[in-house]
């Protein structure tokens, strides 16, 4: 997206969410192997469907259109 503020407060988002799933008794909840380390990155789509998505290693993907079911950073 070239919304350069949307893409900051996703990845401020994901920074967050990478933070939680790196702790210890979220990766034990999860079944993550401690030897696994993702190499997360968040990046947003312009694109009107509200989905976003994962892909392996931490990719993930955020349209645009799921933005206007969060009123806020924490919905």
């Amino acid at each position: 997206s070239p919304n350069e503020e949307v893409v900051k407060t996703v990845r401020r988002v994901g920074d967050r969410l990478s933070a939680a799933a790196a702790r210890p008794e979220i990766k034990q909840k999860l079944n993550i192997p401690d030897k696994l380390r993702l190499e997360w990155e968040f990046n947003v789509v312009a694109d009107k469907s509200v989905n976003a998505f994962c892909l392996p290693g931490g990719k993930v993907v955020v349209n645009t259109g799921i933005l206007a079911v969060c009123d806020t950073e924490e919905g």
